[in-house]
């Protein structure tokens, strides 16, 4: 029995860990703008999303010569859509949309603001009248 061996522990050496470089001490990165939501651009920005979208400056909102009814009738249209969550409430889901309508009205960027402007508002009331209708329809039809 004597010609028994055992095992004996044997140690391992301990390494190093590896030091992490201080962090250099300096100006913050900025951080990035984020998305405001379409609901509450206006009241960030002071104007609606839709005036600076079409690059309408400060008088939009004159009654001689400015958009007020076009704004307002976007401006309800995209509201609306939001809430019954067919659009998502960012501006960019809006910027997209108006892009849409923008195309299917054979319109483009080259083309005047006040043309832009007065066929997207035609193009959404027409859109919102259309809607109205289907709605009675379908309230309306058991009678």
């Amino acid at each position: 029995m004597s010609d028994t061996i055992f095992r004996t522990k044997t140690e391992t050496p301990v390494q190093a860990e590896p030091t992490v470089p201080a962090k250099a001490v300096g100006p913050t990165p900025s951080v990035t703008a984020v998305e405001v939501p379409y609901t509450s651009y206006a009241a960030a920005h002071a104007t609606p999303f839709v005036v600076d979208y079409f690059e309408l400056g400060d008088l939009w909102n004159d009654p001689s010569g400015g958009f007020p009814k076009e704004v307002s009738t976007l401006e309800e249209y995209f509201t609306k859509k939001i809430e019954s969550g067919e659009l998502e409430n960012s501006t960019s889901a809006i910027k997209n949309k108006l892009k849409e309508i923008e195309r299917l009205s054979n319109m483009n960027k080259d083309a005047r603001k006040v043309l832009r402007v007065g066929t997207a508002a035609a193009y959404v009331k027409f859109l919102m009248d259309s809607e109205d209708i289907k709605f009675n329809v379908r309230r309306y039809s058991h009678v």
